[in-house]
C-alpha cells in the first residue's frame, strides 16, 4: 500500500509540475528592432534562456542536440537584423519540432495579454518537446515576413493587419497537443492577433491555424516530431482522487 501512495504522490507531482515552463534552457534570437520584446516574453513565462543577435550570431554548436531545447526568434515591427541567423546552420541543425506562427505573442505576452501568453508558452514548449533542437520562429514586418528561415523549408508568407480572428485548428494542429486548453477566441482580437499568413511550405510543414474569411489565412504551420502534452485538468483532479481513496482505505485497514 505505501509503495502504491509513493507512485501517486509522484504522479501528482509530473502532472502538476510538467505544466510550467521547462527549467532547461532555450536559446532566444533578439533582432533588436521596434517592438522586439522576446526576451521580456520570455523571462515573463519563466524559461530559462541565452541571447543570440546579429552581434553574436546563432553558431552549429548552439544547435548541437543536448545544447539547447529549442531556437526561439522574435517578432519584430522595423528596424530588426536578422543577419545573426544563417540558413545553412539552421537547416542542418533543426531536427526537432518546427512552429511559425503569424501571431506576434511575444509582443502581446509582454504586454499581458492573458491568452497570448498562453499560446507562447504552449509554442516553446511544442518547440522543445523533441530530442533535436525544434523551432519557434514569429514574423517580422516586412512584405517577407520569414525571409531569414532556409530556403529548403519552401515558405511563402505575407503579411497581414485586417483578419483578427482564428476559426478554425485543423486536424494537425490539434494533433500537435498545442491547442490544449486554448478556444478559438482565445486566439483572436489582440488587438493585432496576427501579422503573417502562409501560402507555401514544405510538405514536411502542416497546417495548424486559418485565420478569418474571406481569405482563410494560414495562420501557424508546424511539423510534428513528437506532440506537447499539456495534461487536462480533470487528469489532476482523478489522481487526486485516487489518492484520497487509498488514504481512505488504508486508514480503514489500520482500524
Amino acid at each position: 500500500m505505501k509503495k502504491i501512495l509513493t507512485l501517486l504522490l509522484c504522479l501528482v507531482g509530473l502532472v502538476f509540475f510538467g505544466t510550467g515552463a521547462s527549467a532547461a534552457p532555450y536559446l532566444v534570437y533578439d533582432s533588436g528592432g521596434l517592438q522586439d520584446s522576446i526576451a521580456a516574453a520570455m523571462t515573463t513565462l519563466g524559461f530559462s534562456f541565452d541571447v543570440r543577435n546579429a552581434a553574436n550570431p546563432v553558431t552549429a554548436a548552439d544547435l548541437v542536440p543536448g545544447t539547447y531545447e529549442a531556437l526561439v526568434i522574435g517578432w519584430s515591427a522595423g528596424g530588426f537584423n536578422m543577419s545573426g541567423l544563417n540558413p545553412a546552420i539552421l537547416t542542418a541543425g533543426i531536427t526537432g519540432n518546427k512552429i511559425l506562427t503569424g501571431h506576434d505573442a511575444d509582443l502581446h505576452t509582454a504586454r499581458g495579454v492573458v491568452a497570448a501568453a498562453t499560446f507562447m508558452e504552449r509554442a516553446v514548449l511544442f518547440a522543445g518537446a523533441a530530442a533535436g533542437p525544434g523551432i519557434l520562429a514569429f514574423p517580422v514586418f516586412s512584405s517577407t515576413p520569414f525571409s531569414y528561415l532556409p530556403s529548403a523549408w519552401g515558405i511563402t508568407a505575407f503579411d497581414s493587419l485586417a483578419s483578427e480572428n482564428i476559426t478554425q485548428i485543423t486536424a494537425d494542429g490539434v494533433a500537435s497537443g498545442l491547442y490544449t486548453g486554448l478556444s478559438l477566441a482565445d486566439l483572436s482580437n489582440w488587438g493585432e492577433s496576427f501579422h503573417a499568413g502562409f501560402t507555401a511550405w514544405d510538405p514536411s510543414f502542416k497546417s495548424f491555424e486559418i485565420g478569418s474569411p474571406p481569405d482563410n489565412t494560414v495562420v501557424t504551420i508546424g511539423t510534428t516530431v513528437t506532440p506537447v502534452h499539456i495534461p487536462e485538468p480533470g487528469t489532476l483532479l482523478l489522481l487526486g482522487a485516487g489518492l484520497i481513496g487509498l488514504v481512505g482505505l488504508r486508514r480503514k485497514f489500520r482500524k
